[in-house]
C-alpha cells in the first residue's frame, strides 16, 4: 500500500547504494528512481518534491516534508521505464539503461550527468561496469551489446551475435586480466588537468608494459536462449594510430570539477566506502585511475545533441556500425529453451536463470562437475543440444 502512494508502476530494478547500510535505490517502470533509507518511516499520504536539480533528461527532486519520512528523493530519468541501473566500481558513478535508449552516467554525489549514449535503436534493458570501472556495456532491442568508454566518453565497441533482445550482461572478473600498460600514466593526468579531455591510448611506441596483454571477458544472455562469451582486448582498447586528439573532444567539456571532496548538495549524502561493497569480489586487484573522477560535467555539444534530439545513427551519441570495432563471440551457446533472464559469474561456474523459473550452473573448465548440483532439473532428458559447451571455454556442470 506504501508503495503505491509512492509510484504505482512496475519496480525494474532494486539495490543497496554501496557503502551505506541504511540507503537503497528503487526504479520504476515510471522512468522515477526513489532514494530509501530503511530507518524512516513511510508518510500517511502521497510524497510531496520540491525540485532539487535539473539537466538535460533529467531532474532531482528532495522530500518536501518538513518530518523525517520515505522516500528521502526522487530521480526521474529519460522517457520510460529505467530498466537497470549500476553502480560503478569506486561507488561514485551511476549508470541507467533507459527504455527511450539511452545509456546516462551519473556522478551519484554530485547529482550531475556526466555521459551518454544511445542504443542503435530501441530501448535499452541491462547495464554493467568493468571490474576496473573503465567501461560499461549494455544490451537492448538492437540485440547488440555495446562497450563505452568512461574514460573517452564514446562507444569503442559493439558486439554482433545475438537473434534477439539482450536481457543481460555481466563482465567476469574471475578471467579479466588488466595490465599495468592499461593504467592511465602521469602525461594522461597532465593532460586531463590542462584540457580537461582523457588521453588518446593510442601511444606509437610499444614499452614493456604495453607488451602485457590486456582482456576484459564479458558475457551476455537473451530472448534467443544463448549465452555469449565475449573478449575485449587490446586489439580494440588500443589500436595503434598516432597520439593526438580525437572525436572524444568533441564530447568532453573543456572544464573539469577540482578534486576537492564534495558532498551532495541534497539529502541523499552518504559515506562513500572505496572499497567496492556491495560489488562482486575479483580474485585479482584493478587500480581505478584518479582521472576517472575527474572529468564530471556533459559537454555543450553533447548536451545540445541531447536537447534537440538528434540522437540517430552517424552522431557522436551513435555512431554508425563501420565506425566502431565490431566484436563477435568467443563462444555462443543455446542453453535454455526459453528466455534467459540472469546471469552470474562465480569462481567455479557460471549461474544462469531462465523464463521457465529454473536455475542451471555451468562448471569452469577443470572444476568437478556434478550433474544435478545446484540444478533445479534435471537436464538429462532434454532434446535440445545444451549438454557440452566446447572444452576451450566452459563445460556444462
Amino acid at each position: 500500500l506504501f508503495q503505491r502512494l509512492v509510484d504505482k508502476t512496475k519496480v525494474m530494478c532494486l539495490k543497496w547504494i554501496p557503502g551505506s547500510e541504511n540507503l537503497f535505490l528503487v526504479a520504476h517502470e515510471s522512468g522515477n528512481m526513489f532514494v530509501y533509507n530503511k530507518e524512516h518511516p513511510p508518510g500517511m499520504g502521497p510524497p510531496q518534491y520540491a525540485l532539487m536539480k535539473q539537466g538535460p533528461g533529467y531532474s532531482i527532486h528532495s522530500g518536501k516534508s518538513k518530518t523525517t519520512r520515505n522516500p528521502v528523493c526522487k530521480w526521474t530519468i529519460g522517457e520510460g521505464s529505467i530498466n537497470e541501473f549500476s553502480f560503478s566500481p569506486d561507488c561514485k558513478h551511476i549508470a541507467t539503461a533507459n527504455q527511450d535508449g539511452f545509456l546516462r552516467v551519473f556522478d551519484f554525489d554530485l547529482q550531475t550527468l556526466c555521459g551518454v549514449m544511445k542504443s542503435y535503436f530501441g530501448g535499452l534493458t541491462c547495464v554493467c561496469w568493468s571490474p576496473d570501472g573503465k567501461y560499461i556495456v549494455t544490451g537492448g532491442e538492437d540485440d547488440l551489446v555495446t562497450v563505452w568508454s568512461f574514460l573517452e566518453r564514446r562507444v569503442i565497441a559493439r558486439g554482433v551475435g545475438h537473434q534477439s533482445w539482450v536481457q543481460v550482461v555481466a563482465f567476469d572478473p574471475y578471467t579479466t586480466s588488466v595490465s599495468a600498460g592499461g593504467r592511465v600514466d602521469d602525461s594522461d593526468e597532465d593532460e586531463i588537468e590542462q584540457n580537461g579531455v582523457a588521453p588518446s591510448h593510442g601511444n606509437t611506441s610499444v614499452t614493456q608494459d604495453d607488451k602485457n596483454m590486456t582482456c576484459y571477458r564479458f558475457g551476455s544472455v537473451g530472448q534467443d536462449t544463448n549465452l555469449m562469451l565475449w573478449d575485449l582486448g587490446d586489439d580494440v582498447l588500443k589500436p595503434q594510430r598516432p597520439r593526438g586528439r580525437s572525436m572524444r573532444t568533441a564530447t568532453l567539456s573543456n572544464s573539469h570539477v577540482p578534486t576537492t571532496n564534495f558532498l551532495s548538495n541534497g539529502p541523499v549524502s552518504h559515506e562513500v566506502n572505496h572499497s567496492g561493497s556491495g560489488n562482486a569480489v575479483a580474485p585479482m586487484s584493478f587500480d581505478t585511475p584518479k582521472s576517472l573522477t575527474q572529468v564530471h560535467s556533459l559537454s555543450k555539444s553533447v548536451e545540445h545533441l541531447v536537447n534537440i534530439g538528434n540522437v540517430t545513427p552517424g552522431t557522436v551519441l551513435c555512431p554508425r556500425m563501420d565506425e566502431v570495432s565490431i566484436l563477435e563471440p568467443l563462444v555462443a551457446k543455446k542453453v535454455a529453451n526459453e528466455r534467459l533472464t540472469a546471469l552470474s559469474f562465480r569462481e567455479d561456474c557460471i549461474v544462469m536463470a531462465c523464463h521457465e523459473g529454473f536455475i542451471r550452473t555451468w562448471a569452469r573448465p577443470g572444476c568437478a562437475t556434478n550433474r544435478d548440483c545446484g540444478l533445479s532439473k534435471d537436464d538429462s532428458d532434454d532434446d535440445d543440444d545444451t549438454d557440452n559447451l566446447p572444452n576451450s571455454s566452459y563445460s556444462l556442470a
